[in-house]
């Protein structure tokens, strides 16, 4: 309690000075010293000529000494703080200018609004993307970032500015990547951040127009182009335009929108089960052609089972859609 009185005391015998001075000078004085009910300052230094308007008759640059004169620290970017007018002429008296022949008017406070630019989350996802794109060369379409959700507007002191993104040297740019911010206003750096993006890389794929039921061959129109993400496509057995699937059966029924995969697809058999074809065992000099009946589907070069007249059962290589070719034992 007593501290606190102390401090009462000191404030209203600062006010009852400015009131005697401004009184008392108000017959001699050659400069006036009007003091504002609020301002807005850029730099990170409040001066006389920010808060207060100073006019009179002076000789020697006498007002613009005073204008330039620091009263106390700016408050940070989009804050405020309140200088009061004994600060004021605190800041008068250390500088060491003389009070005498100065007239204080105004207000015995002035509320001071730092002024400020905005740092958008979208241009903080950009500069991210662009140091990605020259990381990794992807193109800027073939990626999509994502902002974490504790991302948010940034307060700046007006100024040039300069965003300056570091990541790990061996990031390899998949999934969740930590990247490092490095805010930098009129060349000298203000703030730095750490956040976290999620990476999402697309590719081109072939993917099913329609649905394709099991069994059918790939026609033109089943397949068509299109850019999925990475993590959804198979680098091993991906196709990547449809003369490569055109003719060949699914394994399966495939959804619309299904990226197409070698798993999926098979070849399209040359002979069909139940079908009766040539087979022809040869050897050295001799060259003998049966009928037999095929047991299973087969395609070019497959090994099938077929029957032959004998109802004895042997494996055969397809060779055409017309003829097989006895395998020896151990071939």
């Amino acid at each position: 309690m007593r501290h606190r009185a102390i401090q009462i005391a000191f404030v209203v015998g600062l006010t009852i000075l400015f009131a005697a001075m401004t009184s008392a000078a108000a017959r001699a004085a050659t400069i006036t010293i009007t003091i504002g009910s609020q301002a807005d300052v850029a730099s990170a230094v409040v001066r006389l000529d920010d808060v207060a308007v100073v006019v009179g008759e002076s000789e020697g640059g006498r007002l613009e000494q005073l204008r330039s004169i620091a009263i106390c620290s700016a408050p940070p970017p989009a804050e405020t703080q309140t200088v009061s007018a004994a600060t004021i002429v605190a800041a008068l008296t250390a500088s060491g200018i003389d009070l005498s022949g100065l007239q204080f008017a105004g207000s015995a406070r002035i509320l001071v609004r730092r002024e400020y630019d905005a740092v958008s989350v979208d241009e903080l996802s950009r500069a991210f993307e662009a140091h990605v794109s020259e990381r990794t060369g992807w193109p800027s379409d073939s990626f999509i970032v994502k902002a974490p959700k504790n991302l948010r507007v940034v307060s700046v002191p007006v100024g040039t500015r300069e965003i300056a993104v570091n990541t790990h040297p061996s990031e390899d740019f998949k999934g969740s990547v930590s990247a490092r911010f490095q805010v930098k206003i009129d060349d000298g750096l203000y703030r730095t951040l750490s956040h976290r993006f999620n990476i999402e890389r697309y590719v081109e794929a072939l993917v099913a127009a329609r649905k394709i039921p099991r069994g059918k061959p790939i026609m033109p129109g089943d397949v068509k182009t299109a850019k999925i993400e990475q993590s959804k496509r198979s680098d091993e057995g991906a196709f990547t335009s449809a003369e490569q699937v055109v003719g060949l059966l699914a394994v399966r029924t495939i959804q619309a929108g299904k990226t197409i995969s070698a798993d999926l697809l098979t070849i399209a058999p040359l002979v069909h089960k139940g079908e009766f074809k040539s087979v022809i065992r040869s050897g050295n000099g001799f060259r003998i052609m049966m009928r037999g009946r095929v047991l299973e589907d087969g395609a070019a070069d497959e090994v099938i089972r077929v029957r032959l007249p004998s109802r004895k059962i042997v494996r055969a290589m397809v060779v055409d859609s017309k003829t097989l070719r006895l395998v020896k034992q151990g071939e």
